[in-house]
């Protein structure tokens, strides 16, 4: 199914997408149908994880009165600094 879409881009910006296409033998439709195909779509980051660590997010609570922050650098202090 093919729909139509506006665009709002430049006069230079319009010239040197055709100049593209014909180059390369097609229509600036088609060359831009190509781009947005060439794109990935990166899925939300709980899905890149394994299964495995997936079902252990968020189950480690921090100690009270620590922060994120604080505890990453304390590891890097024992880390670096033995």
């Amino acid at each position: 199914m093919n729909a139509k879409l506006t665009l709002s881009l430049s006069g230079s910006m319009v010239r040197k997408g055709k100049l593209a296409a014909q180059a390369r033998d097609t229509s600036l439709s088609d060359l831009v149908s190509r781009f947005i195909e060439s794109l990935e779509v990166n899925p939300p980051k709980e899905q890149m994880l394994d299964p495995r660590v997936s079902a252990m997010y968020g189950a480690y609570k921090l100690p009270s009165g620590y922060e994120l922050d604080s505890l990453r650098f304390d590891s890097l202090v024992k880390k670096h600094l033995k």
